[in-house]
């Protein structure tokens, strides 16, 4: 604003400048016409011409210098505008790289975001992983010892009932050769009774609760082997 001020100034200055030299040059071509007033006519149409032929010149010089005045303005402002219009493409470029480097700078930062995340979420499913397998083979092995313990607790109860079989039938077998022996020991014993000696008398009083004598001297005898 100060250069174009400053130019207009200038511009001022020159045409009032020109404006007074116009100026004396028409007062002193009055002054002359008027000196001239009294000589022929023809003296007074030569200087009337002449004086119109200076002014016409001092308007054409007029016009030259406000067209170049002009002209210079115009050049002046077409120059300030270009120089405007520069800045404000400087500008504007600048601004565009700075959002670019920002862009950049901020895609970078996001890409390595990105990354970091990737990777954490990576790491976390290896840990993850591990920690399951190691999960799953302690399963395993608890499973297979459980399983283990099962099949042993079904031997160990299958051995027991096997050894308590075996106890019962040979404590059967021994109960029927017992049973039997005591039988063979009755028999003989009744065969050598007699019937008519105390013993005898008192036996036949016992055998009466039983079904035969052989199950009395069964019993007989029992009692006897136990007292």
């Amino acid at each position: 604003m100060a250069e174009i001020d400053n130019f207009l100034q200038d511009i001022e200055s020159k045409y009032q400048q020109k404006n007074q030299q116009v100026s004396k040059v028409n007062h002193n071509q009055l002054d002359r016409e008027q000196k001239k007033s009294n000589n022929s006519d023809i003296d007074s149409f030569i200087s009337e011409i002449e004086s119109q032929k200076k002014v016409t010149e001092n308007q054409d010089i007029t016009e030259d210098i406000v067209l170049e005045i002009e002209g210079k303005f115009q050049q002046k402002k077409s120059s300030n505008s270009l120089n405007s219009t520069s800045n404000k493409k400087d500008n504007l470029i600048s601004e565009i790289e700075s959002k670019f480097n920002q862009k950049q700078s901020q895609s970078k930062i996001d890409s390595d975001d990105i990354i970091s995340d990737i990777e954490k979420q990576y790491k976390q499913k290896q840990s993850a992983h591990k920690s399951q397998k190691k999960s799953g083979i302690a399963e395993n092995y608890i499973s297979e010892l459980v399983t283990s313990y099962h099949q042993k607790q079904k031997e160990i109860n299958h051995n027991k009932k096997s050894e308590n079989l075996e106890e019962i039938r040979q404590q059967e077998l021994e109960k029927q050769r017992q049973e039997k022996l005591i039988t063979r020991k009755a028999e003989v014993w009744l065969k050598n009774l007699d019937p008519y000696s105390d013993e005898g008398f008192w036996f036949e009083q016992f055998a009466l609760s039983y079904p035969t004598k052989l199950e009395a001297a069964i019993e007989y005898l029992k009692a006897l082997s136990s007292s």
